[in-house]
């Protein structure tokens, strides 16, 4: 009988927060909705008000590294009250395929032993207008990126890779695309 009383009060307090959830998210608090909506979804599987919530406060990250059995960690990008950055969380090694996470902005390390360690920002906003969702525009965040053995790495320089980039600037929108070599950067220039 005790189980069972348990379990039906955090059933019934898992069904109250998913207006907060709704609340949170509405108020572009991703990460705090997240949170809550992470702690409840253990007590209202397939609950379909949640279910509705999540795309709106999460998305799914796939990394990737060459070589593979890179350890990622994930930081949020959002200070407390004191203006403190929450820690780094190690969420596996690569590859990483269809992680939850919370929609908002994000540091993504990747370190594995005798290369260079590598950070990226990753970000997956959604476009809104007022409280209505109006264009998902950012399609699952996927990271993957090529490791460089640490001794060919000048110091305070950062790798970038090769590839084809799109030319973006927010005064002159474009789709241009220009083709890179590999080269490094120093990692506070930006």
């Amino acid at each position: 009988g005790g189980y069972w009383l348990w379990h039906r009060s955090n059933v019934s307090w898992a069904k109250s927060q998913v207006q907060r959830i709704d609340q949170l998210a509405k108020a572009g608090k991703t990460f705090e909705a997240f949170d809550l909506a992470s702690s409840v979804q253990d007590y209202i599987p397939g609950d379909p008000d949640l279910a509705a919530l999540m795309p709106t406060i999460s998305d799914t990250l796939t990394v990737n590294s060459e070589p593979a059995g890179a350890q990622v960690y994930l930081k949020r990008f959002q200070p407390d009250e004191n203006g403190a950055f929450p820690d780094r969380q190690s969420i596996g090694t690569t590859p990483i395929t269809g992680f939850r996470i919370p929609r908002g902005t994000q540091i993504v390390y990747l370190e594995k032993d005798g290369y260079a360690a590598v950070e990226t920002i990753i970000s997956s906003r959604l476009i809104k207008f007022a409280n209505n969702l109006v264009w998902n525009a950012v399609p699952p965040v996927e990271v993957s990126r090529k490791l460089v053995e640490a001794q060919v790495v000048p110091d305070k320089m950062t790798f970038v890779p090769g590839g084809e980039y799109r030319l973006a600037s927010s005064t002159r929108p474009s789709t241009d695309k220009v083709k890179l070599d590999d080269y490094f950067i120093d990692k506070y220039e930006v």
